[in-house]
């Protein structure tokens, strides 16, 4: 990763965890993805009294109710959200059958390819994001691992505007994950958008730098987050372990 495309992946994930208001959180996380992205257009699509509702869309998604949830609520953003899984469509003329009204209109809109992941924090779903191309090809492992990690990333940070608004209730087990965990899964998203690694492996990292260092778990991701600690030292670390 060159030294100009470090910033502004740097940048992308302090402004996904640093803003407070929700839609203006999602609208970056689809701008971003955009703008680092080898996508056309992306979307976001949140759950709202248990309907998928529009949130987000780039401008290349003029059609963005139809591309993201279909006539009857369908595509893959939707199975995405359903299914707790990534979703991907490399040539969605050929996804006529599967899901006939996103297949027609995003082709029409001249969109070929899909990826759609699932916003989600450890079992709990809020969303999903969608990100199209125009060229039936599928991303490379770095680039799926850095849409993962901004996803993540976004996704910690909406429920935690939720909850500090108190626009949404949400479950216990969420709240406490939220209480405990929002700066490490911050941390890992940074650490795993910098070294193109998926969230495990970024966890694993960012567990050994603190154990190696006799430090808690929590105060090695604030500095992270924080960016007194970069993301690459924690990277490096690991690597010179191993």
């Amino acid at each position: 990763m060159n030294r100009a495309r470090e910033s502004e992946v740097v940048r992308a994930f302090v402004a996904l965890a640093g803003e407070k208001e929700s839609e203006r959180l999602m609208t970056s996380l689809a701008t971003s993805c955009v703008s680092l992205l080898p996508i056309t257009a992306a979307g976001v699509l949140v759950a709202v009294d248990g309907r998928l509702t529009v949130m987000a869309a780039t401008p290349g998604l003029a059609n963005a109710q139809e591309v993201l949830l279909g006539n009857r609520e369908e595509g893959p953003c939707v199975e995405a959200f359903r299914t707790r899984a990534p979703v991907t469509s490399v040539d969605l003329a050929e996804a006529a059958d599967r899901w006939p009204s996103v297949s027609r209109m995003a082709v029409s809109s001249g969109l070929r390819a899909v990826h759609a992941l699932p916003l989600q924090l450890q079992q709990e779903a809020i969303g999903s994001l969608g990100l199209f191309g125009e060229a039936e090809t599928s991303m490379s492992a770095p680039d799926l691992a850095l849409a993962r990690a901004l996803a993540h990333v976004a996704t910690i940070a909406i429920v935690n505007a939720r909850v500090v608004s108190g626009q949404t209730t949400v479950t216990a087990q969420l709240q406490r994950a939220l209480d405990s965990r929002v700066v490490i899964e911050q941390a890992k998203g940074m650490i795993a958008g910098e070294g193109a690694v998926d969230m495990e492996e970024a966890f694993g990292a960012l567990r050994g730098y603190a154990r190696d260092r006799g430090e808690q778990l929590a105060v090695v991701a604030a500095s992270v987050v924080g960016r007194s600690t970069s993301a690459t030292s924690i990277l490096r670390h690991t690597t010179t372990r191993s």
